[in-house]
């Protein structure tokens, strides 16, 4: 759960009387933003007011899935042409600054992460981004994401894979 500290302190002709007590907020029949906290309270003299506070409780990782356009290599585990991954996460808070993208290549060429588009809302938000294996090279590929709570998911594998679309070069000589 999440601690709430209320605190408030009353004045009234020099006189300063202070109030503190800890609520407990159950995270998980409170898992979402904006969850409001409200007190109500009343001084010995009937003056009366009111304290909101609103607290953001994510205790959900986020759901991590990777995906291929090409997903059928030539004998020996070639491809013969340039491969997209589509990284997608559904999170409700996700900032794509906290994705970790982890890549090798033989070449020294890494790939083209694109730009994150996101749709839905709440729990259902989605987060996609693709990357684009574009050059010749052997490759090794992960990703690990974060949500704003620290709530983290691995890939939990690295994929590995060798592009090569260059045609061979035939040269006889007499």
């Amino acid at each position: 759960g999440s601690t709430v500290d209320v605190q408030k302190d009353y004045t009234e002709e020099g006189i300063v009387s202070r109030h503190s007590e800890e609520l407990m907020l159950e995270a998980l029949h409170n898992n979402e933003n904006e969850v409001p906290v409200r007190v109500a309270y009343e001084d010995n003299a009937g003056h009366k007011g009111e304290l909101e506070q609103r607290y953001n409780i994510d205790v959900t990782p986020p759901v991590l899935e990777v995906a291929y356009d090409q997903n059928h290599p030539s004998a020996g585990g070639y491809y013969r042409q340039a491969r997209t991954a589509v990284i997608t996460v559904q999170e409700r808070n996700f900032d794509p600054s906290d994705a970790e993208f982890l890549f090798t290549s033989s070449e020294g060429k890494l790939p083209l992460v694109g730009p994150w588009e996101t749709s839905g809302e709440g729990d259902a938000r989605l987060h996609v981004c693709r990357v684009l294996f574009a050059e010749d090279g052997a490759y090794t590929f992960s990703v690990n994401v974060t949500d704003f709570a620290g709530n983290r998911t691995e890939y939990g594998k690295t994929d590995e894979f060798i592009i090569d679309q260059t045609p061979p070069i035939l040269n006889v000589h007499y």
